[in-house]
């Protein structure tokens, strides 16, 4: 059976990085079309980070009434949300922390696969999972987590 020169290998690099765009473009939608994502955990995120954020405002008063717990094993996700919310709006913050935890899984399982020489399209699947149960609850600790161990070693 001849082989057409014009065909694109699947197994191509380039041929990858246009589906995670197209997939990456798709995952974004939803994120940017609605006001409030549909996350049961997110206005208890948002209340946090905005506590964080204005704590020393004297308007607030938010010293007087909560104090930050430093050995709580959630405060390096929540770190991380801190630092992106403190560029952005708190809400702009976890709007972008959720997309590029929904970027990381699909990514995550491509490295995986490529570590193991295995073909990194099936990675793409991480897409459609990362809209699922964990993101329906709103466990953006958990999801900022989720891909970590799916990395090779370096």
């Amino acid at each position: 059976m001849p082989l057409v020169a014009d065909t694109p290998r699947r197994d191509s690099p380039r041929a990858w990085w246009i589906a995670f765009t197209v997939c990456a473009v798709a995952a974004a939608l939803p994120l940017l079309t609605t006001y409030r994502l549909p996350m049961a955990d997110l206005p208890q995120h948002a209340v946090q980070l905005t506590v964080w954020k204005y704590y020393n405002d004297l308007c607030y008063h938010f010293a007087d009434n909560y104090v930050i717990n430093w050995a709580t094993p959630y405060l390096g996700g929540v770190f991380v949300m801190h630092l992106v919310a403190a560029v952005l709006s708190v809400s702009a913050a976890l709007k972008l922390i959720v997309y590029l935890t929904t970027l990381a899984l699909p990514r995550a399982f491509t490295r995986f696969a490529a570590f193991r020489g295995l073909d990194p399209f099936p990675g793409l699947l991480g897409f459609p999972l990362a809209f699922g149960y964990s993101f329906f609850w709103g466990f953006i600790n958990f999801t900022l987590a989720t891909p970590t161990p799916l990395l090779p070693p370096p």
